[in-house]
């Protein structure tokens, strides 16, 4: 069977559709988000090629209620006067309208209404940003890294009360982490902006940076849409994004796919800066990957510990006709399992191949600016270029073959061994 995706349309619910030996078109166009294969044997390819069709992996969750519903969305009422609350989508926002609060007004724990959204993201850290804005004059806001109903982070703005302020929720005993005393216009849209982080929590109204907090009890969670005694609040446009600290896969092979699992035409990468993907990670998998571009994918670390780069190979047999690599660091990690290169190119960034553990096969490759580096495997390098390479091909303990290459301006040497068995034929060294 053949099932087609267009623009607009999910890869990875044509892959939950899809059973082994099926093969899933996709037309040209950009396709956010991120895939898992689930062990399939699928052949995934583009009708245009890679250089029009784009998975872009920036995972992102965007609510914007342009259908007129909040589907999934688990209504909370907590208050004890004026309840019970009054959700609902008019003209694509988020509106609650009922004055739900606690009584006595004096429990400064504002215990009203929350709307929580139906996604539970299970990054580490990841930043929110929404639209709000009040009729009313009490306290609106977002809570965040939702653990349950009395484990959280809520940060609310009150225009009566004077105050913007975050607090932290632990078993129920709230305490204060930021304050201020700016008043909200009321009628007037807010954009609120709160990056949980590894090193703390940023605040931004409007863009303006508030604080960041040092704390970091909770992380990941769901987030939820708050209010108390507010009728009329409004909130529109709800992103959440994860925050740069935060690694993932963009498309990823961890169920023992075989080389029957196949991706072929497209470019994988991510279009914002500072984040950590892995363009591909394989664990004890083998799939094939063809004339595929992947670009702009950057290490968060290195060694065995790496989490970011093109593609990450853990325990796998990797296959790889006909790609491109660009600006990715590495461009190719593989530790205790197989790799067989032709026919591709590298450049960019000083990325290179890191090998360990890794008997590897490269054919038919260009390199420019970044090498090979290999610990304890068997590498055959042959008909290859490296040009303007610091380290072209660095090997350790390593039964290395090279035919047939040249190499370029290395820095550092063009070929440089510690304890290896090497073979050196034809090649040529300028």
């Amino acid at each position: 069977m053949i099932l087609s995706v267009n623009p607009g349309q999910s890869i990875q619910a044509a892959i939950d559709a899809a059973a082994d030996g099926d093969q899933i078109e996709v037309a040209p166009g950009t396709y956010t988000g991120t895939m898992d294969f689930k062990g399939k044997a699928v052949r995934l390819y583009s009708t245009g090629g890679p250089e029009v069709t784009t998975i872009d992996g920036l995972p992102d969750y965007l609510e914007n209620f342009d259908d007129g519903n909040f589907d999934g969305w688990q209504i909370v009422d907590e208050g004890n006067w004026n309840a019970p609350s009054a959700w609902s989508v008019v003209d694509g926002v988020m509106v609650q309208g009922s004055n739900i609060y606690t009584e006595p007004k004096s429990d400064e724990r504002y215990l009203g209404t929350y709307a929580l959204s139906p996604k539970s993201f299970d990054w580490d850290f990841y930043s929110i940003s929404l639209t709000v804005k009040s009729d009313d004059n009490d306290a609106m806001g977002v809570m965040f890294c939702y653990q349950d109903a009395a484990n959280y982070y809520r940060f609310s703005m009150d225009s009566e009360r004077k105050f913007r302020r975050l607090v932290k929720c632990v078993n129920g005993v709230f305490s204060t982490l930021y304050e201020d005393s700016v008043a909200y216009v009321i009628g007037q849209s807010y954009r609120i902006r709160i990056d949980p982080g590894l090193y703390g929590t940023g605040l931004f109204v409007d863009d303006v940076f508030l604080s960041n907090v040092s704390d970091t009890t909770f992380q990941g969670g769901p987030i939820a849409l708050y209010c108390w005694g507010n009728s009329g609040t409004y909130f529109d446009d709800v992103r959440v994004q994860p925050h740069w600290t935060s690694p993932y896969n963009i498309v990823q092979c961890v169920s023992g796919e075989t080389a029957d699992t196949v991706l072929e035409g497209f470019t994988v990468t991510q279009s914002a800066w500072g984040f950590v993907p892995t363009a591909l990670f394989l664990q004890d998998s083998s799939p094939t990957i063809r004339n595929c571009i992947f670009r702009d994918c950057d290490s968060q670390a290195g060694g065995s510990m790496a989490t970011g780069g093109g593609i990450l190979n853990r325990n796998g047999n990797l296959t790889v006709f006909g790609c491109t690599f660009i600006n990715n660091i590495p461009h190719i990690d593989s530790e205790d399992g197989t790799v067989q290169i032709s026919d591709g190119s590298f450049s960019g960034w000083n990325g290179s191949i890191q090998l360990r553990n890794s008997d590897t096969t490269i054919a038919r490759c260009s390199f420019e600016i970044g090498g090979i580096a290999a610990n304890d495997s068997d590498i055959v390098v042959s008909d290859c270029s490296f040009s303007s390479c610091n380290w072209p091909l660095h090997s350790y303990n390593c039964n290395l073959g090279v035919t047939n290459c040249t190499f370029s301006f290395g820095e550092y040497g063009a070929i440089t061994n510690d304890y290896c068995s090497a073979v050196v034929t034809n090649c040529t060294f300028a």
